[in-house]
């Protein structure tokens, strides 16, 4: 019945079967499930399970009350209607733990052809006849069935709280974040305009950003910092004018060229409410500048002169500072926001900028992969 309808109150018959016989085999032949529907108090949630060596008198017990719990919590059926059909070999089970599980299970039955004595208060010879004794069935304890109402709003509860608890336990995650944003250079780090490669780096904002890391701790995390600002395209370069005795004028094209990071860092989570989770950290490394390229005509005192534009490269160590906002819309998915301070210091100016030390504004989706095992 899984994904295919449920409603409020449905009973459930859990029913364990043979080791050697395949789940296919025993649900296309079992008879208890082909037994004419005559109402709705007639529909039923089957679930099939192998008999094995660990459901054993010390298991049996736990198992079930896990069982149903989760069988409560997924379909919503109706636990003062939850019923256990044995079809294994019963002559590993001490029959008398049966007696225990009244507030488990409305009705316990037992199809097996090896039977100890304690037993025969439990075996039923038909289908039918295990279909009687469970209409009559309730357990001790009894429980509230939802409405369709509130079913639903239980299962968005659980689905908010699977949410906040992986968020909460991130030990063992794995991240990866891609931002795109806008790179603002002080203004003290602007320098005279360079005439050897003719570019501007201030007028190049844009930058890309990809952040991948692993969290030690449920707050510790280390990353990878990459990030790129980037204008390969070919650009016109019209009328640039500036003060010379013999007074210059360059026009054609050049490329702009680039600026690449890449460091480590570590990262601290500060906040974490609900969805929403606030972090800081720090990253340094290694930035590259580089610029210039392409051909240029120059214009000095009215002679023209082709040329190549020179290109340029300088290296520095950078550090990074940021602080950021997830908001997660699920358990793998968020929407990734953070604001940077990048530090950084040429040997010698280039692009018309001594350094990319400024503020970054970024926007951007990460996916967050669980290495952890099912049971942790």
């Amino acid at each position: 019945m899984q994904n295919n309808f449920a409603f409020p109150g449905m009973k459930a018959f859990i029913i364990i079967v043979n080791s050697g016989n395949t789940l296919d085999t025993i649900y296309e032949n079992d008879k208890l499930r082909k037994i004419p529907i005559g109402g709705m108090n007639d529909y039923a949630c089957f679930y099939y399970i192998k008999a094995a060596d660990w459901l054993n008198n010390e298991t049996l017990k736990q198992f079930l009350e896990d069982f149903t719990k989760w069988c409560y919590e997924t379909d919503y059926i109706n636990r003062n209607e939850v019923h256990l059909v044995w079809q294994g070999s019963s002559n590993k089970i001490d029959c008398n733990i049966f007696s225990d599980l009244g507030e488990i299970t409305g009705s316990v039955h037992i199809l097996s052809d090896k039977l100890n004595s304690d037993c025969n208060t439990y075996v039923a010879n038909t289908a039918n006849e295990v279909w009687q004794k469970s209409q009559s069935g309730k357990t001790s304890v009894q429980y509230e069935v939802l409405d369709m109402k509130e079913m639903r709003q239980l299962q968005n509860e659980n689905q908010q709280k699977a949410i906040y608890k992986s968020i909460k336990k991130s030990k063992g995650d794995i991240f990866l974040q891609i931002t795109i944003g806008s790179h603002h250079i002080g203004s003290q780090y602007k320098t005279e305009f360079d005439k050897n490669t003719l570019v501007d780096f201030t007028n190049h904002k844009t930058l890309w950003n990809l952040r991948a890391g692993y969290y030690f701790s449920n707050r510790l995390y280390s990353n990878v910092d990459v990030a790129l600002i980037y204008s390969g395209k070919q650009e016109n370069i019209d009328n640039i004018n500036w003060d010379d005795p013999g007074g210059i004028t360059v026009n054609g094209s050049g490329y702009a060229g680039a600026m690449i990071r890449c460091g480590l860092g570590l990262g601290f989570v500060a906040y974490t409410h609900s969805r929403l989770s606030i972090n800081t950290g720090i990253d340094s490394g290694i930035i590259n500048a580089i610029a210039g390229g392409g051909t240029a005509n120059r214009t000095i005192g009215g002679g023209d002169n082709d040329t190549d534009i020179e290109k340029q490269s300088q290296k520095s160590i950078y550090y990074n500072i940021y602080a950021g906002l997830n908001y997660r819309i699920g358990k793998s998915f968020s929407l990734n926001s953070n604001l940077q301070y990048n530090i950084s210091a040429f040997k010698q100016p280039i692009g018309s900028v001594s350094a990319f030390t400024g503020i970054s504004v970024n926007l951007g989706l990460g996916i967050t992969i669980s290495t952890k095992n099912k049971d942790e």
